[in-house]
Order: structure tokens, then sequence, then C-alpha cells
């Protein structure tokens, strides 16, 4: 094959792709400006935002419901963030099987674009870890921030796949005020959609009106996920200053020698290091605010100019998600394997002499 020929095909290829993508925000751009006129599920529906996760459907739990004596224990429901992070999951193990996998296991020495791509990730973060924290320690801090950068980062992905928080059930709503309902009509193979050109406030006596609960909901707009982990990190600190420092640790915030040899500014330390006893408690109230804030706040500025807008801007707010989930994701693993690092270092923020 000539190079002319190699040129027109490259650019014959590019500009099928080109066009294909352009046809699509048009079609997008017809059926929810045009279409909706003659079927109003093609209008975009305005959401309706809730903090609390829903259950993915009407009384599915974990853990049902059950009383012994006077003890009453209220279930564990089966939410519909907690399935997005099975989801999230089940991205890294497929990740692991088919793109890890065959060049770890396989002869082939040649690895592929995505492998390459997360095996430059993992050296970055294994050279910021042993940089960190030392030679010594890395191989035992690094899974902890490596497992916590990729759950965020999955989790945030995949939350922008088309699907999630539009296709669930339709909870039915008696009392129009103050909710967004809308009348449900069929869509296709007994599947119903929502009728965004006629809401509740237009329709009322006419007929059930219903809202959406989505089947996959973005697991760190739930502050159950993030808070989990943020758990998870402040418990890490512990755990690595008792390992690297044993029984000094805790002098950093309880110096009962220098209460006993220099009494006045012994109480004095005494009474600072309490403080800081108590604010690594804190920690986990602002890694838990930090990242359900941010996803959250981004989701639901998806969701209202998705509602208000068609196409163009949504795509626009979309990519630009993709880059904050990311970003969260790293600060996050950063913000952990930074406190980790000042936990395991010793008085005067040397570090452990494990380098």
């Amino acid at each position: 094959m000539t190079t002319t020929t190699m040129m027109k095909t490259r650019r014959w290829k590019y500009g099928v792709k080109r066009w294909i993508v352009i046809g699509l925000f048009v079609l997008a751009g017809v059926l929810g400006f045009v279409g909706s006129r003659w079927f109003g599920p093609f209008k975009p529906i305005i959401p309706t935002v809730t903090l609390a996760s829903e259950e993915i459907w009407p009384g599915a739990h974990i853990l049902p419901a059950f009383t012994i004596g006077g003890f009453s224990f209220p279930g564990i429901p089966f939410s519909n963030t907690i399935l997005a992070i099975l989801v999230a999951d089940l991205a890294l193990i497929l990740i692991a099987i088919f793109i890890v996998r065959p060049y770890v296991r396989g002869a082939n020495p040649v690895p592929s674009k995505p492998y390459a791509a997360l095996e430059m990730l993992m050296d970055y973060f294994w050279n910021l870890v042993k940089d960190s924290v030392g030679a010594k320690w890395a191989w035992r801090v690094f899974p902890i921030v490596m497992t916590i950068f990729l759950i965020i980062l999955s989790a945030n992905l995949t939350k922008m796949v088309p699907g999630y928080e539009t296709i669930g059930w339709l909870k039915p709503v008696e009392g129009h005020a103050g909710v967004k309902a809308y009348p449900a009509v069929p869509f296709v193979a007994g599947f119903h959609a929502l009728n965004a050109a006629a809401d509740a406030e237009h329709t009322a006596g006419e007929g059930a009106t219903y809202e959406l609960i989505p089947f996959l909901r973005g697991a760190a707009t739930d502050i159950n996920f993030p808070a989990s982990l943020a758990v998870f990190t402040v418990a890490g600190i512990f755990v690595f200053g008792v390992w690297a420092q044993k029984g000094k640790f805790f002098e950093k915030y309880f110096p009962l020698g220098r209460v006993i040899s220099i009494p006045v500014f012994g109480a004095i330390d005494l009474v600072v290091g309490v403080l800081e006893f108590m604010l690594e408690f804190v920690k986990v109230i602002s890694l838990t605010l930090r990242l359900f804030g941010n996803i959250f706040a981004g989701g639901l500025i998806l969701l209202i100019i998705g509602s208000l807008t068609v196409v163009i801007v949504p795509s626009v707010l979309a990519v630009f998600e993709l880059f904050v989930g990311a970003i969260q994701a790293y600060v996050f693993a950063l913000l952990a394997l930074i406190f980790i690092q000042m936990a395991m270092a010793g008085h005067g923020g040397e570090k452990d002499a494990g380098h």
C-alpha cells in the first residue's frame, strides 16, 4: 500500500468517526427539541434530587429486618449505590482478567496500550509512595493507597456510563406538591417511560404519576461510601503509626514524660497533643465531605443542565465530570498517603529510618 493510499484511508477513517459523532449530536437534538412534541419521553426530565440512596427494588434487602425480644434490627437495604459499588468492583476485576492477566501470564512480550497505561499509573504511584515513606515501607503502604485510588476512580468513571440514574423502577407518587412526578407511557417490550411533556401539575386528576427510582446511582453520591473510605484511611493512620513507631506513636499525643519533667510546658504540650488526637478523627469528616460534596455537586449540575439543555452542553459537562472524578480519586489517595506518612514520621517531622 502506497503512502498516498494510507493517508487517504486514514483520512477517510477519521472522517467517518467525525460524521458519526456529528450525526449522533443532530439525532439527539432532533429527538430532544422536535421529537418531544409527538412523544413526551424524548423531552429531558427534571430529576428528583435526594441525598439518601434508594432500594433497587421495593423491599430489596441484603439483610432483612427482624426483632429479637426488645431488640429491633431495621435491616440493610440493597440500595442502588451498593449495586454501583459492585459494578465498579466488577469493572476492576474485568480489567485484571482481560487486560493485565493476558500479558502477565502470556508469552507475548509486547504489552497492549491499556496495559501500558496501567503500568505507567502503577509506576507513578509506586514512586510516589516510595519517596514518601521509604523503600522499607513502600510495599506495605502502596497496596492501601492504590486500592483507594482505583476503587474511587472506578466508581466515579462507571457512573458516567449511559443508564446510570436514568433506568429504574417507577414509584407511584400520590401527592404532586413539591415532587417531580410524571405520567408513564408504554415505551417498548413492556417497558415504560415518563412523559416529561406533561408533568404532575398539568395532569392532576387525570391518572397516576410516577417518579424514577434508578437501579444505579453514583457510589460517591451516597455519603456512606466516602465515609467508609475515610474511616478506613484514619484506621490506617493509627495502624501504620503504631507499626512504625511502636509505643512512641502515642507520645506525641500524650507526652506524659514531659509533664513530669517540665510541668508547665509539659502540660501545654499535653493539651496540644490531646487536641491533635481529636483532630485525627476530624479527618474522617473532612475526607468524607470533600469527596461526597464534589461528586454529588457535579452529578447534580450534570442532571440539571442535562434536563434544561440537550446534546452539546451536557456532553461538555460529562467530559469535565470525568476529569473531576479522576482528580478526586487522586486527591483522596494522596491525602491518605500524606496522613499515613505523617503518622509514621518521628517527632520533629523526621522520617522513619526505613529508607
